[in-house]
């Protein structure tokens, strides 16, 4: 189970990166991005003690009016964001009700915040039925629905339809992390919230930016009284430097052309639904999902290291995904797929992932 860092090596094709839509590969997009950097490259402080810079401002109401909601907050990365969240929603009187495949930051967030089993049911993978057995027991004043719209190890969405309806019969706020749907879903790009046809008014997004959007860092989107709640409470925004005035610029820039890539979004959902029908037809074990993350469930451990080899040799840079990550017996190859691969790449991407045969 030791990891170890490994840089992709020349002359293959990367699938484990979340550039959904290929702007990092994209080198006139790049150039375009370094022409237009902010100055300075530093923050030189938090953002409450000297460092605020006027591009915050400007990236965070432009986010607002994207999302639609009353304010944004920018962090440094998604990971920040998603603790700061919880532990600012835990300093009330706050039951929260957690998706059992939550990402590791909400899953920290929680523990940071100390929160014990009064205070925080985990729920089944997506079923809404528990989600719901569980709030009616509840005895807490307040209560929070936490979950990511497009889960990163399986790809699979969360019904926020049926969830924003449970939390509104039991006067919950929803909090959703958007990191693998903003830019690849909903009009565009706006995220799954959208792509469900929800106003976001009064649901907090959390929207990290170093996936489909290729670069770093995240905001928070949601009503303003809790924006003003993570300034005043946050710790991971109150006690950090803030983000480089060139990322919030890069961002800024990527949000005015956002919408315009709709193109790419097309063409990463359907390579992505070619890649699932093809392995499907071969009986191989890919998850539920619809979005650009392909989990190859091989079982083993060992399994998912001989595959990642397999597909190394190929041409594929796929790394394998083990236990803590994801749950025993479950280890798996994670394909993310990007706008960038060809149709040449994708049929002999499938070639391989069939030719594989286990090593005994």
């Amino acid at each position: 189970m030791r990891r170890s860092l490994s840089p992709v090596p020349d002359g293959v094709l990367n699938l484990c990166s979340n550039d959904y839509l290929g702007l990092v590969a994209d080198q006139a997009w790049q150039e375009e991005l370094r022409s237009s950097l902010v100055e300075p490259a530093g923050a030189g402080a938090s953002r409450l003690l000297g460092g605020e810079h006027h591009i915050y401002a400007e990236l965070e109401e432009a986010f607002s009016q994207f999302k639609g909601t009353e304010a944004s907050l920018f962090f440094s990365s998604g990971y920040l964001a998603n603790e700061a969240v919880v532990q600012t929603l835990a300093r009330l009187d706050v039951h929260f009700f957690s998706d059992c495949l939550n990402h590791a930051s909400i899953i920290d967030g929680c523990r940071l915040a100390r929160l014990d089993r009064d205070r925080l049911t985990v729920v089944p993978h997506r079923d809404i039925d528990a989600f719901v057995d569980a709030l009616k027991d509840s005895r807490a004043s307040r209560r929070v629905i936490l979950t990511e719209s497009i889960f990163s190890m399986d790809g699979d969405a969360a019904d926020l339809r049926k969830l924003c309806d449970v939390a509104g019969e039991y006067e919950a706020l929803l909090v959703v992390d958007e990191a693998h749907a903003i830019g690849v879903f909903g009009r565009g790009g706006r995220g799954w919230l959208d792509e469900q046809g929800l106003p976001a008014g009064e649901i907090v997004t959390v929207n990290p930016l170093g996936k489909a959007w290729g670069l770093q860092g995240a905001t928070v989107s949601g009503p303003r009284w809790f924006r003003e709640a993570l300034i005043n409470a946050a710790r991971p925004f109150i006690y950090t430097t803030g983000p480089s005035p060139w990322l919030a610029g890069a961002a800024l820039l990527t949000l005015r052309r956002m919408p315009h890539w709709d193109d790419r979004r097309r063409r990463v959902r359907e390579l992505a639904g070619r890649l699932r029908e093809s392995l499907r037809c071969g009986n191989g074990d890919v998850g539920g999902g619809d979005s650009p993350i392909i989990p190859i469930i091989v079982g083993s451990a060992a399994a998912a290291l001989d595959l990642s080899r397999h597909l190394l040799e190929a041409g594929f840079f796929c790394r394998a995904v083990r236990p803590p990550t994801v749950p025993e017996g479950t280890c798996r190859v994670r394909i993310s797929l990007t706008a960038a691969v060809t149709d040449d790449q994708l049929e002999c991407l499938v070639d391989a992932i069939r030719g594989w045969r286990p090593r005994t």
